[in-house]
């Protein structure tokens, strides 16, 4: 067969007679009113050899009009549009997302103290019931209980809802058992008479003498077996009268810190109400008197009266401990509160503990019956910098969305809409998101996920829960989620839409809880590492240590060793989505084999009837797969693009010559200038540098446009090559 040959930028290309004929055939409009200007033969249809194993493209033919493409709006572009507002929209949103992302990583950096919602309070409404809303003296507990006898007992009065007795609350555990026993309480009571009325006289034992302990059974602290806290009431009465009090001690095992040295541990602190007259009144406010115990609940009791300062920023009480009179001892100040967390290696580098406090009513009946904690989360985390990936991943998008919309301002300034994708940046770093990702974690000690996972499992499991910054760990996660759907989408030689791969996403996190109770084999294993974990902030003691106390002591506990499986148990409800992204994949492939994608040739007019092309159909079937100029001289294959973008029309033929079409050119990463340069996307900012400095400072690479043809040899830019205004003017069209 004779050939018709031509030469291309020192590469011989050739068209037979056949193709030639046939677009030839193609209808032209008369009158030359073409949409865009046609480049020469030899500019466009060439031979080009597919990449090895790639798969033949089946398609059909659509013929259209000029008038047709340019005026009318059909459903589909109604539906094109919606759908890239919709991608932009996810942007934005994911944006917003890793920006709250780095705004906790930088909390963490500085350590900060999270103030917890107000927990309900303790109340004991048997103990409420007993004492009245007068005097003791007058109170159902005095006048029924007490038969109107202050007379000391040797036994404990226990409060019922029926009523009381003068034997233990029925079913409880063996630690209360034995922290509400009489002789337990009757020691307490000793310890503080005896060590602290130097300060506290209204304990003087010269004044005062016990009548009996009372105990509510109704205690929340008792159903809930809190084994570190106690709340304790002593009946006592003057000696030289019938004057009746009660004597209310709130005790907890916590740490504690002297300021002045490095010392710490263990001690249990309480604070002591006296009141004789529950009436309230604002004028005289119940007064709070603190104790404190260094080294209980290992050693015995030896209480110290303390004066309270302050509160600090991460809610703990500083106290002064008062030397006792008889001894040589010197002011002390310390920081006191139960902890509850875990750190990893010290609780000042990578921690996350809550601290809690209870408060001080003012009120006398709620001083005695209510017990309210305060609870403070503080997290640090010295590694939080590793996360700060997020921010660089938001500069990215953001520079490529002020392209985006710069181009789609001028378009509609031109009075004609378009939107690209705004997911383009991400192809290019599907795998880096990865790897950055996944060394983060790793230079993290993996921190921050077993943070996350912790917090997760007890919640799940109705465990104490554990404050966190989610967002941080979130950003990371849909950071490697959408890289995922890339690696997909290039698996299968697929376009994952971005608004599918983020609804998937958030889907799978928002349920993630709902998703793992449907696997109760995962959420038993789940509860018992959980448990474990949490269980090991009891401190144990040895077994002469229940001789000393039958209470325990709580604190921040080191955590051990990490397990991946329940690492990976925890998170993959979040990754479930990507079935649904697998099978959404599978259903395109499954339509395109019966209804493979259309060819779309556009002509400058068409007659009555559909133009007599049907013996070419072929020919173009085979054009198609011919490289345009553009993706020769770019090397950007348009339909060879896959991963997580939006799908567009690869190429559209106008009068037999094909041309990339717009969403192809910039979903490939490149945008032209002013009309006369194409130039890549994410050369625009390197290009703003070099006219600001006037320096050249790295080599970049433009292509100048011949109307809508792009010439085969790249240009250096300089920084005069383009002007401000060519930089600014920036536009997106077809080109062959």
């Amino acid at each position: 067969m004779s050939r018709q040959q031509f030469t291309l930028d020192e590469q011989q290309f050739t068209l037979d007679e056949q193709q030639l004929t046939a677009l030839k055939d193609l209808p032209a409009d008369d009158h030359g009113n073409e949409t865009l200007p046609r480049p020469s033969l030899g500019h466009n249809q060439y031979q080009h050899k597919d990449h090895a194993g790639a798969s033949p493209v089946k398609s059909h033919i659509k013929h259209t009009t000029d008038s047709e493409n340019g005026g009318k709006l059909t459903l589909w572009r109604v539906w094109h549009r919606i759908h890239r507002v919709l991608i932009l929209v996810c942007a934005f949103l994911y944006i917003t997302k890793c920006i709250q992302a780095t705004s906790e990583t930088f909390d963490l950096l500085v350590g900060k103290t999270l103030l917890q919602p107000q927990s309900p309070p303790f109340t004991q409404p048997n103990l409420a019931k007993a004492i009245g809303t007068t005097t003791l003296r007058e109170s159902l507990l005095v006048k029924t209980m007490l038969q109107d006898d202050t007379t000391p007992r040797n036994n404990t009065l226990f409060l019922t809802a029926t009523g009381y007795s003068f034997t233990q609350c029925p079913a409880l555990s063996p630690i209360i058992e034995r922290i509400y026993n009489d002789a337990f309480m009757r020691s307490l009571y000793t310890a503080l008479v005896s060590q602290v009325s130097y300060e506290l006289t209204f304990l003087d034992s010269n004044e005062i003498e016990l009548v009996l302990p009372v105990v509510d059974c109704s205690s929340p602290l008792m159903k809930l077996a809190y084994g570190t806290v106690g709340s304790f009431f002593f009946v006592v009465r003057n000696r030289d009268g019938d004057h009746v009090s009660m004597l209310s001690v709130l005790l907890s095992n916590q740490d504690y810190k002297i300021l002045s040295q490095t010392g710490g541990g263990p001690a249990a602190v309480a604070t002591l109400t006296f009141i004789s007259n529950f009436r309230a009144s604002d004028d005289v406010p119940v007064d709070h008197h603190f104790v404190i115990s260094l080294g209980y609940p290992f050693e015995q009791f030896n209480f110290r009266a303390a004066s309270y300062l302050s509160t600090t920023d991460d809610g703990s009480w500083q106290l002064r401990m008062i030397p006792a009179t008889d001894r040589k001892e010197v002011y002390k100040v310390v920081e006191t509160a139960s902890h509850a967390g875990f750190y990893i290696k010290a609780a000042t580098e990578q921690s996350n503990i809550n601290s809690y406090i209870w408060g001080l009513p003012s009120n006398p009946i709620d001083a005695i019956t209510t017990w309210r904690l305060s609870t403070k989360a503080r997290l640090r985390n010295s590694w939080a910098w590793v996360h700060l990936l997020q921010l660089l991943l938001v500069i990215a998008l953001l520079s490529n969305l002020f392209i985006l919309l710069l181009i789609s301002a001028r378009r509609l300034a031109q009075r004609k809409l378009w939107i690209g994708d705004a997911f383009v940046t991400v192809y290019d770093t599907l795998h880096l998101r990865v790897v950055l990702t996944l060394i983060s974690w790793y230079m993290d000690e993996f921190w921050t996920v077993h943070e996350f996972c912790l917090s997760d499992a007890s919640t799940l499991i109705g465990l104490e829960e554990i404050t966190i910054f989610p967002h941080v760990l979130e950003a990371d996660l849909r950071s490697i989620y959408v890289s995922l759907c890339g690696v997909l989408g290039i698996l299968f030689r697929e376009r994952v839409d971005p608004v599918l791969g983020l609804v998937t996403f958030e889907f799978g996190f928002a349920y993630r809880h709902g998703i793992l109770k449907l696997f109760p084999s995962l959420i038993s294993k789940v509860q018992a590492h959980a448990y474990n974990q949490y269980m090991s902030g009891l401190a144990t003691g040895n077994k002469y240590q229940q001789l000393v106390s039958p209470m325990y002591f709580w604190t921040a506990r080191r955590l051990g060793s990490r397990s991946l499986s329940f690492v990976v148990t925890m998170l993959f409800p979040v990754f479930t989505g990507l079935l649904v992204v697998i099978a959404w994949i599978m259903a395109r492939k499954i339509y395109r084999h019966f209804y493979p994608d259309l060819i779309h040739v556009q002509h400058s007019r068409l007659g009555t009837g559909t133009p007599s092309v049907s013996g070419n159909e072929e020919t173009l079937l085979a054009l198609e797969r011919k490289l345009t100029v553009f993706e020769l001289a770019t090397g950007a294959e348009l339909r060879r693009r896959f991963g997580f973008l939006s799908d567009y029309e690869n190429c559209k033929f106008i009068k037999g010559v094909k041309h990339a079409s717009a969403d192809g050119i910039y979903g490939n990463g490149f945008v032209i200038a002013n009309g006369k340069f194409l130039m890549q996307t994410e050369d625009f900012w390197a290009i703003l540098i070099m006219k600001v400095l006037h320096v050249r400072y790295q080599n970049i690479y433009v292509y100048e446009l011949e109307g809508t043809t792009v010439k085969q040899t790249a240009r250096l830019v300089y920084p005069q090559t383009l002007t401000w205004t060519d930089l600014f003017s920036l536009g997106i069209t077809r080109l062959s």
